[in-house]
């Protein structure tokens, strides 16, 4: 096969080459003290928005936020920034 022949070369990375949920639940425990069945409640919710609905494409940073909104929400907390906070753990996740 020549170069030429590639169009492209595609992988998935979530679940792939990172751990998603680890991520998420490490922001979810910086949001608030809770313990870890709530945690994983809160982590369902927010993979729950995610995936639900559809609508016309938005970048994924827009969809952490309202994620992270609504998962803080049902967790008692609404202050922008923890929101804010929370909505930027997808972008820290680990290997």
């Amino acid at each position: 096969m020549h170069r030429s022949e590639i169009d492209a070369i595609v992988f998935d990375v979530l679940g792939t080459l990172v751990d998603e949920s680890a991520g998420l639940r490490a922001g979810i425990r910086e949001l608030a003290p809770l313990d870890e069945s709530r945690i994983e409640e809160l982590l369902s919710l927010w993979q729950q928005d995610i995936l639900e609905g559809v609508r016309p494409y938005v970048a994924g940073d827009v969809l952490d936020l309202e994620a992270a909104g609504l998962t803080a929400h049902a967790a008692g907390v609404d202050d922008p920034a923890a929101v804010a906070a929370l909505a930027r753990s997808g972008h820290r996740l680990p290997p």
